[in-house]
């Protein structure tokens, strides 16, 4: 795809990073009701094309098991 690619957070009310994703349209990733019914929030923190958001998401969770010694919550395997 040659649309615009965003990579975000999802991150929860204590701002633990639950998952890195990637999407081409945030505002309908995730259902307002979802988002509130699980207290949380989605942030926008990097855009460009497909293929470098789909980098930056494997950097970041790769990143994120580094610090942590496992991937995010959501991203159990690190995608």
């Amino acid at each position: 795809s040659t649309r615009t690619n965003y990579g975000y957070a999802l991150i929860d009310a204590n701002r633990n990073i639950l998952k890195f994703g990637e999407t081409i349209n945030p505002t309908t990733r995730y259902s307002q009701t979802y988002l509130s019914k699980n207290n949380l929030s989605l942030q926008i923190l990097v855009d460009g094309s497909k293929i470098d958001i789909h980098y930056w998401q494997h950097d970041m969770n790769m990143y994120y098991r580094f610090k942590y010694n496992s991937f995010p919550l959501l991203n159990k395997r690190g995608w």
